[in-house]
């Protein structure tokens, strides 16, 4: 058997049995100068680990620690970190999204300026392209192929293995759908380029032809994927993919199949969001209240049962196992400006939700032994603030229902996922000004009990990491797709005996917000974009719709688009519609063809 050098891994997360299997490290050195597949995967427990491992990539900087990145050229390991920047990327270039830090990615994305050498392009495009190498490195034959497992001596495993083939195929698969969306036309990497002289080329070097083949090939990868027995219907442990997952990403690339191919794929985005609403075994999460929406959204999302209800493809994150500066922590942080702002929004939620601060006065009663405990209340608590994230209030305003909107914490009318905190100025045309217009306070430091505690040290006030789990896919977007799908399927407003529309109510249900009586009778696309900002607000997916509706490049303005600070600009380069192939990976690899425009 070809002897294959495993070279990616010093640290391990442990064993995919347990179903918090991406919140607990394990270590197993290796040395790629002597290990190979087989000394690598002597022990039969460590396919398991690599597989956990793969899943964990999406939410690691490095394997060691959050303060440090496995990434060259970044001096701040969070900023180096996949969901961070596919965050960015997806919202900091629209309206949904401004930041007035020094970093030199801020004003690149959010002029709309970018090269091939931007940090956020580079983070996103090397993480991408790493994990997708990741999973290649398992699912070459010497690796996780039958007769190797078998001349291992571990026949017993095959079962397990096929499974993990299945699960890394489809994230793999995901990366890739990530890298269709943002770069279009990237270099697809094979098991076969492992040790190879090799470079791994493009489906073709052009651009549009390329990403019509990126976009089949996912397609019949995907529905090979969901057809494999070995990937189970429904969830069986949390976080692992199911059948559901890989019908959800074929849900949104048919969604965006016109932008993607040059041909729209309507029926079948209604027909694979339909699969994932009613066989994928996900549901929306019910609370009291407005509390389904809220606890989406709290540190204990994963405990609370909110995640594993509503999450299609979640990225896991525990703040004292799989920290990070990226992920959840910086949607935490980065809103908040300063202390007193923290402890005046986390007031108002417990204002605005009596159930919370019910759970809490309980935690306090349940605890009241507890001396720490004692001298904790919410009012001296306080979590990290970064001073950076903030919105225009017309961007509010036109895609919220606002009323007597006054300075502070939760303004809204009727709708709870309205989670804003209004600065005294007003948007400034100034972008280092932070505290300027609105900011979003949907990603909370609070647990469904009330308590923060878990989240930082209230008595010595020590910031830790969030533990918020990121939803890359969740069912709520499964009913928005099907709705939006219908409608233009039908090339006419839903009514309510269309099925989108009874889906999109089901959303209005779950957070006690009655239709507006002028939309009530008839719903169209364009209501449709406004509801998806609603629901699915800063979880990465705004320049993707905006490019949908032909609103990114052409006829929508917003303040700073193509660099204008005053909001009058209403169209940018045609070729930004993609990001580029960073520039080191061009001098790396003669094969490659840049991205037109760039």
């Amino acid at each position: 058997m070809k002897k294959t050098i495993i070279s990616s891994i010093t640290t391990l997360f442990a064993a995919l049995a347990c179903v918090s299997c991406v919140q607990d490290l394990d270590t197993m050195p290796i040395d790629p100068s002597v290990n190979t597949a087989d000394k690598a995967f002597a022990d039969p427990a460590s396919y398991a680990q690599y597989v956990s491992y793969a899943y964990g990539y999406f939410a690691m900087v490095s394997q060691s620690n959050p303060g440090e990145t496995d990434l060259a050229g970044f001096t701040d390991a969070g900023q180096s970190e996949f969901i961070r920047q596919y965050m960015v990327l997806n919202e900091l270039p629209t309206d949904s999204f401004k930041c007035g830090w020094g970093d030199s990615y801020i004003p690149e994305i959010g002029y709309n300026k970018w090269g091939s050498s931007c940090l956020a392009v580079t983070a996103v495009y090397l993480r991408g392209m790493k994990g997708i190498a990741l999973c290649n490195h398992f699912l070459a034959s010497e690796v996780s192929g039958d007769e190797a497992v078998r001349e291992r001596g571990h026949a017993d495993q095959l079962g397990n293995i096929h499974r993990y083939r299945a699960e890394l195929r489809l994230i793999r698969a995901i990366y890739y759908s990530i890298l269709l969306d943002m770069i279009g036309n990237p270099p697809i990497v094979e098991p076969k380029h492992i040790g190879s002289s090799d470079f791994p080329k493009q489906f073709s070097k052009n651009f549009a032809e390329g990403r019509r083949m990126l976009f089949e090939y996912l397609e019949t990868e995907l529905k090979s994927i969901a057809a494999d027995d070995n990937l189970p219907a429904v969830r069986t442990e949390y976080p692992r993919l199911s059948k559901g997952a890989a019908w959800a990403v074929l849900a949104r690339m048919y969604l965006n199949a016109e932008v993607y191919s040059g041909t729209a794929r309507w029926d079948d985005a209604m027909t694979y969001s339909k699969k994932v609403i009613e066989e994928g075994g996900f549901s929306l999460n019910q609370g009291t209240g407005a509390e389904g929406y809220l606890q989406l959204f709290m540190q204990d999302n994963t405990e609370s049962g909110a995640a594993l209800k509503e999450f299609i493809i979640p990225i896991s994150y525990d703040n004292t196992r799989t920290q990070s500066w990226g992920g959840t922590t910086h949607l935490v942080s980065g809103p908040l400006h300063n202390a007193e702002m923290a402890m005046d929004i986390t007031a108002k939620l417990y204002e605005s939700y009596p159930e919370l601060k019910s759970a809490y006065s309980k935690f306090l009663s349940d605890n009241s032994d507890n001396e720490k405990i004692k001298e904790y209340s919410v009012d001296n608590a306080y979590v990290e603030t970064w001073n950076g994230y903030h919105i225009s209030e017309s961007f509010v305003e036109e895609n919220f229902e606002l009323e007597n909107v006054e300075s502070g914490a939760f303004n809204y009318k009727g709708d709870p996922r309205a989670r804003f905190y209004k600065f005294d100025a007003a948007f400034s045309n100034e972008s280092t000004d932070n505290s300027s217009g609105y900011t979003c306070v949907k990603w909370l430091p609070v647990n469904s009990d009330g308590t923060v505690a878990d989240y930082y040290d209230p008595i010595n006030h020590t910031a830790k990491l969030s533990s918020c789990d990121f939803p890359l896919y969740r069912l709520a977007e499964m009913y928005l797709i099907y709705a939006e799908a219908q409608t233009r399927s039908k090339n006419a407003p839903l009514t309510d005996g269309d099925e989108g529309y009874q889906y999109l109510k089901e959303l209005r249900d779950r957070v006690h917000y009655d239709m507006p009586s002028a939309i009530e009778k008839t719903i169209d696309a364009e209501w449709i974009l406004k509801e998806r900002v609603r629901e699915l607000m800063w979880e990465g997916h705004r320049r993707t719709d905006l490019i949908r509706y032909d609103m990114f490049i052409n006829t929508k303005a917003w303040p700073y688009k193509g660099g204008v600070a005053a909001g009058t600009q209403s169209s940018i380069e045609p070729h930004r519609i993609v990001y580029p192939i960073i520039g080191s990976d061009l001098a790396a690899n003669p094969a490659l063809v840049q991205n037109p425009g760039y």
